[in-house]
């Protein structure tokens, strides 16, 4: 795969993309400036309210595009004597979109059910804490991806074991909310994670 994406010339809408995210961060670190005051303590950062719905869109579409970015690299983009791009971007952003999407749904779908409005909002909470810490390593591996002569397999590798540690932090961490908060027997918890958190990741695994 080296070589298919390695010339800065062919990349511009990359390394403009880049530039608007980090303009996306400067914005969002002044306007929910109360966020980032929080960050070192996850209980008081899911007490922070304002704009949660419009913060949470903006980090999780950011962080939809980073790793999309970071995985483009590993696509065979050439056809014929030209490159492709923006197609297999498209269909890595979109298909990553309705998957989250989709979970997010369910997730509002069970929790609305039960009458449990309120720990909905700190389960998104969380999830929104993970998503701005993990932003920044993404950042960077998208850089790299594209603007380094590291070996592409060996980005992937690393956004992989980064990306595995962050489920298994915000699914502990999620485990933690829900046991405290629904009182629920250990054999459910188990079983919403494994549907939700631990069995996409599998069968991701096995379609790579």
């Amino acid at each position: 795969m080296e070589g298919i994406l390695r010339l800065t010339e062919n990349k511009d809408w990359i390394f403009i993309s880049l530039l608007a995210l980090i303009g996306i961060f400067i914005f969002t670190r002044f306007y929910f400036n109360k966020y980032y005051a929080n960050l070192n303590n996850l209980h008081e950062f899911s007490q922070v309210k304002e704009n949660f719905l419009t913060f949470y869109s903006i980090a999780q579409f950011s962080f939809l595009f980073l790793i999309s970015l970071v995985i483009l690299p590993t696509f065979s983009l050439r056809v014929g004597a030209e490159y492709y791009y923006y197609p297999p971007f498209v269909l890595v952003f979109l298909g990553l979109f309705i998957w989250f999407f989709f979970k997010g749904f369910i997730n509002f779908l069970l929790f609305s059910a039960t009458g449990q409005r309120e720990t909905l909002k700190d389960f998104f909470h969380q999830k929104l804490y993970f998503l701005i810490w993990f932003s920044s390593i993404y950042f960077a591996l998208a850089w790299l991806a594209h603007y380094s002569k590291i070996p592409s397999t060996l980005i992937l590798y690393t956004f992989l074991a980064i990306f595995i540690s962050q489920q298994i932090l915000e699914t502990h961490s999620i485990f933690n909310l829900l046991y405290k908060k629904l009182k629920l027997p250990l054999y459910y918890l188990f079983l919403y994670l494994c549907m939700l958190e631990v069995l996409p990741l599998i069968y991701l695994y096995k379609i790579w």
